[in-house]
């Protein structure tokens, strides 16, 4: 195990799969403690025991960021159990129902709008408020994949609206 962040601590959200559970073992293997935040309480169970397996330290912290009220609580958990954060890893995504353009509802559209975009704002502006209070600083990483700015032919092409890289560009862009 590293110690280059021997003393940090990170969030990790979608942490119980893919490109969040390869950065919650980087970030341990690294030296960090990790606050694993995911909806999906087996697979947050499962990243940390391999955690402790590995003697990193790792807190699991079940939360679906879909339900945007529980965020600060979350974070306050996370600042409760360790006092500080100094990393945030935004990894969780969805991708909804594919539905073509026409077809799709109110509903689906404000889930995944809420999960991909919504909800790391709102973890964003509660982490970096904690940072420049503490007046140390730290890290806000945002991570989305391929699957949203790719242009595979899937629901005439709505996949590229329902992706959190081409919403955000398109933010900063226009």
């Amino acid at each position: 195990m590293g110690s280059e962040l021997a003393g940090k601590v990170a969030i990790v959200t979608g942490g119980a799969s893919g490109i969040g559970r390869a950065s919650v073992a980087a970030l341990l293997g690294a030296g960090a403690t990790v606050a694993v935040l995911d909806r999906d309480q087996a697979g947050v169970d499962a990243v940390v025991n391999d955690g402790k397996k590995s003697s990193g330290k790792a807190f699991a912290l079940v939360v679906d960021l879909a339900e945007i009220k529980r965020i600060p609580e979350a974070v306050a958990k996370v600042l409760k159990q360790f006092g500080r954060i100094d990393i945030l890893v935004n990894c969780a995504g969805v991708t909804g129902k594919f539905q073509a353009l026409l077809e799709i509802d109110d509903e689906n559209w404000d889930f995944v709008h809420t999960v991909n975009l919504k909800a790391p704002m709102l973890l964003m502006k509660h982490v970096a408020r904690h940072m420049i209070d503490r007046g140390g600083g730290g890290r806000i990483i945002n991570i989305s994949s391929r699957l949203g700015v790719s242009r595979a032919q899937l629901a005439d092409g709505i996949r590229d609206l329902k992706g959190r890289h081409r919403a955000v560009d398109a933010l900063r862009c226009g």
